[in-house]
């Protein structure tokens, strides 16, 4: 009786992950539709989304019928890295006397009192807890789903497909009609591949992740195909027949992605979803039980295709970084400003509250006429909101995902094409993060966690849970 209770269990724990998966790739293929998804009424509806399949997930797990793919143990430095960041957050929103110079002048210039807190703007402040709460989430559904070989391998693949279609959108999209975004009229980067995004920076940086995704799936095909085989020969020709398959569908999209982020003209988002494509490449195929002729050919045939591409659509991204002077000049205005007014204010301004806060500290050396509503430096607005104690847990947590993927890399002999998608993920968004805001529009943060989520759990190999008493050399030989 016990044992049918059992299986019946799992068959419930089953369904409901395969339901979890589902209902996830919808909310990725939704995501970008509206504008990038960086829209208040987006990120409610994926919020109510995210926290019901966060419970359709922990249901059979909370009635006893299933164990977690992952134990909780195992994502227990992010969590309470995440929990402490959170935390800090939350506690702006309290009422402290004296958090705040500025909000007894503005209480003085409005004539009536003001609540006394850290955060100059509570409601863009509960936004964005808001937003990292689901991102959390996404990460963490990710995360137990990822844990299976093949519902990883098919979240990734999913990645893959909705980015080629957003892709492949935007090329058609301003090859017929470069003047409209969607149904509505581009107020900027008419020359710019941008998709559904309004931002061409934004849609580079989601045109990479998607990138990524398809080289994995493809790099994982090609490998299954080519495994068992001796010899050159025989390798490349499974490699061949392989290719009408998943591979050489993830390799066109692959192309379609790299053609759109050539026609992005986004100096930043090309730069670095090429450096992080290189060191995916290089964790797959550079380790020392890896054969580097196979490493080198992947290298040498990818690089030919970049080229290709880059030869055909070289004048738009040519002519963005002529203008990179100006650029960065008003850029590093505004760094100067937003950290004069971290020194003034170093418990923070209000998480997710610098286009209302940064106004009051910009100065003449930045022109009216540009709107800085984002610090385009992730890093230094997580600080300058956050403030300087306060930033340090979100760093860690970015930092944990980054470490133990990489460590993925070092210790995993399967799948090895997950944890190295993980640390390429992390190069990209963390380095673009760096001179732009994409880790702040809803699209690109949410299939970030997805895919930081599936390379964290195959980071881990099938024995590191395995019970106290097993042999310690099998635990290893089992990675």
């Amino acid at each position: 009786m016990s044992s049918r209770w059992a299986e019946r269990g799992r068959d419930v724990a089953a369904a409901a992950s395969e339901m979890v998966w589902f209902c996830l790739v919808l909310v990725l293929a939704a995501s970008p539709f509206w504008l990038g998804g960086n829209r208040l009424i987006c990120w409610g509806l994926v919020s109510v989304a995210m926290g019901g399949l966060v419970l359709l997930q922990a249901l059979p797990r909370l009635l006893g019928t299933a164990e977690w793919p992952l134990p909780p143990r195992a994502v227990a430095a992010p969590a309470i890295f995440f929990i402490l960041f959170i935390g800090v957050a939350c506690v702006q929103l309290l009422p402290l006397p004296g958090a705040d110079p500025l909000r007894a002048s503005a209480a003085e210039a409005l004539g009536q009192p003001l609540p006394s807190m850290i955060s100059l703007s509570p409601d863009l402040t509960g936004l964005a807890v808001l937003r990292a709460v689901s991102a959390a989430a996404v990460f963490w559904i990710a995360v137990q789903l990822g844990r299976s070989e093949t519902l990883a391998l098919r979240l990734l693949t999913a990645i893959a497909a909705i980015a080629f279609a957003y892709a492949a959108y935007g090329i058609i999209a301003h090859t017929l009609s470069p003047a409209t975004l969607l149904w509505f009229e581009k107020t900027a980067y008419r020359d710019s591949v941008t998709s559904t995004f309004v931002n061409r920076n934004s849609f580079a940086t989601y045109a990479g992740l998607g990138l990524l995704a398809a080289v994995a799936v493809a790099t994982a095909a090609f490998r299954r195909a080519a495994r068992g085989q001796s010899g050159w020969q025989r390798r490349l020709a499974a490699m061949i027949e392989a290719s009408p398959g998943r591979a050489g569908l993830a390799v066109g999209a692959a192309l379609v992605l790299i053609i759109a982020l050539m026609m992005s003209g986004s100096r930043a988002g090309i730069a670095c979803s090429l450096a992080a494509l290189l060191v995916f490449v290089s964790a797959c195929f550079m380790r020392r039980r890896s054969r580097t002729s196979w490493g080198l050919l992947v290298l040498i045939g990818g690089a030919a295709a970049i080229m290709l591409v880059a030869w055909v659509y070289g004048d738009t991204v040519a002519g963005r970084f002529e203008d990179v002077g100006d650029d960065a000049g008003r850029r590093l205005d505004v760094y100067a400003a937003v950290l004069r007014a971290i020194a003034l204010n170093p418990m923070g301004t209000g998480f997710g509250a610098f286009a209302d806060t940064f106004p009051t500290y910009r100065d003449t050396a930045i022109p009216v006429r540009f709107a800085w509503d984002k610090a385009h430096n992730s890093p230094l607005e997580a600080v300058f909101g956050l403030g300087v104690i306060g930033a340090a847990p979100a760093f860690a947590l970015f930092l944990s995902i980054l470490w133990r993927t990489m460590r993925g890399v070092t210790v995993r002999r399967r799948n090895i094409f997950a944890p190295a998608v993980g640390v390429a993920a992390c190069l990209l968004v963390g380095l673009h993060s760096l001179v732009d805001f994409s880790l702040q529009v809803q699209a690109v943060t949410l299939v970030f966690a997805a895919m930081a989520g599936v390379a964290y759990a195959q980071s881990y190999g099938s024995r590191d849970f395995a019970p106290l008493h097993a042999e310690p050399v099998r635990i290893r030989r089992g990675r």
